[in-house]
């Protein structure tokens, strides 16, 4: 039977926007079932094990240079793409779309296949300390079950959707209205008979230009009918933006082409909204959607850079995404900096009283507001108590770290050099749910 366990050192949690704390000489309790059940000085730590029942073996003490932070979370991160991650960088998005992505994702109707790039790809995202992750999968049902069950094994937490494409898409990478809507809700069923706790599907629509209004308007009454998250795209690139008011002359702008079929909800998750329109962001707030920010992507496939400073000012629910595979790296700690990084680029247009991202909003963007976008901010997100431990052990004293600490650097200057320069290579343990995921090391 599990015991409750301890640790003890540095912890840096976000317990909102632009509020980080960091808790020096801390102990975080974690009991039986995984969940936080006290966090407190150290000075109180015998106080704790006579209270808790744990014992000396049960305590994880974080030496410095070590430090505890939530599990980081994903937004946005195409699984059926890593098998190409950090190659075709050289077009923007539509082209990119007929010579990368879609030939990539046709191929993985082959069951072997699909499970060799979907083992490598969560077990990326495990080392780098993703606890939870937003996927989009591929049109076919069978392998994104695969991606599913994968993720369970691992202890990840999984938000997975079934991709929906019935329009302006190559013939060998297409479905029916009918089909696309059936598979739909085989895969919702099918998640939901298994007893899963780590899977929630997700309505996954790609975006308006391969979607019929027939097909949108049945998924938006399929996320009704089942309650669930949608995710899908908006806004990404000016070419896409054209075309989406060429197929689409109904409606008022883009964002209205998923209102008007009830895929505008509190659940729904818009990845990039690099070029929105004031009423667009304005909705989107309004209706209490998320919004997943996609910087490496956004800068490496050429589609923009996102003001997301204005995001925060607006109160918009804000994420990061890696958007594997425009994004060239499934690391979330690469798209905490590079966030930084492009919010740096939006303020050279801007008056000098524009205050760009800092490092602690990245952090705040990939765990507390990834948690309030996928919806789980009551169970996960920092280190409150009853929330779920989730959770990284962070090491940059690590073999063969990338980042070297000296003898006047505080704490805060460690977590610093850890968001700028750390990697994989400095996630020493993850945790689920108060579980930790083994993953192999590479």
């Amino acid at each position: 039977m599990a015991r409750a366990r301890a640790f003890v050192g540095t912890v840096f949690h976000a317990l909102d926007v632009c509020k980080v704390e960091c808790l020096e000489d801390a102990v975080v309790v974690v009991g039986e079932t995984g969940q936080i059940v006290a966090v407190d000085k150290e000075s109180e730590l015998l106080t704790l094990q006579d209270r808790f029942g744990f014992n000396k073996d049960d305590v994880t003490r974080l030496e410095r240079g070590k430090f505890l932070i939530p599990g980081l979370v994903d937004t946005h991160c195409h699984a059926s793409q890593y098998s190409y991650t950090g190659t075709g960088l050289d077009l923007p998005l539509m082209d990119w779309l007929d010579r990368y992505t879609f030939p990539a994702e046709a191929r993985l109707k082959e069951s072997a296949l699909a499970k060799d790039v979907y083992t490598k790809a969560v077990n990326a995202t495990l080392r780098s300390g993703s606890t939870a992750v937003a996927y989009f999968a591929t049109i076919y049902t069978d392998s994104t079950l695969d991606l599913c069950e994968i993720i369970e094994n691992a202890g990840q937490r999984g938000f997975v959707g079934k991709v929906n494409m019935d329009s302006n898409c190559p013939d060998f990478y297409r479905e029916t209205t009918a089909e696309s809507l059936s598979e739909t809700k085989r895969f919702i069923e099918a998640v939901q008979s298994r007893g899963w706790k780590n899977i929630t599907p997700v309505i996954t629509p790609r975006f308006t230009l391969t979607c019929s209004k027939t097909l949108l308007d049945g998924l938006g009454q399929m996320a009704e009918q089942y309650k669930l998250p949608i995710q899908t795209h908006i806004n990404e690139n000016s070419r896409e933006i054209e075309i989406a008011k060429e197929l689409r002359p109904d409606c008022k702008d883009y964002l209205d082409t998923y209102a008007q079929s009830g895929l505008l909800t509190d659940r729904t998750i818009f990845a990039h909204c690099v070029h929105n329109t004031p009423a667009e962001t304005e909705l989107i707030k309004s209706r209490e959607a998320g919004v997943s920010h996609c910087p490496t992507s956004n800068l490496s496939i050429r589609s923009g850079v996102m003001d997301t400073r204005h995001f925060f000012d607006l109160d918009v629910k804000l994420s990061l995404g890696t958007d594997v595979a425009g994004g060239y790296s499934c690391s979330m700690i690469h798209a905490m900096r590079t966030a930084v990084l492009n919010s740096n680029v939006c303020s050279f247009s801007k008056a000098p009283s524009y205050q760009p991202l800092s490092h602690y909003d990245a952090f705040y963007m990939a765990t507390l507001g990834g948690c309030k976008v996928l919806g789980i901010d009551k169970q996960a997100g920092n280190f409150q108590v009853g929330k779920d431990f989730d959770a990284i052990v962070v090491d940059t004293t690590a073999h063969n770290s990338p980042i070297d600490i000296f003898q006047f650097d505080s704490q805060s200057d460690i977590f610093q050099k850890f968001i700028f320069n750390g990697d994989d290579r400095n996630v020493r343990s993850v945790f689920v749910r108060g579980k930790e995921v083994i993953f192999p090391r590479v």
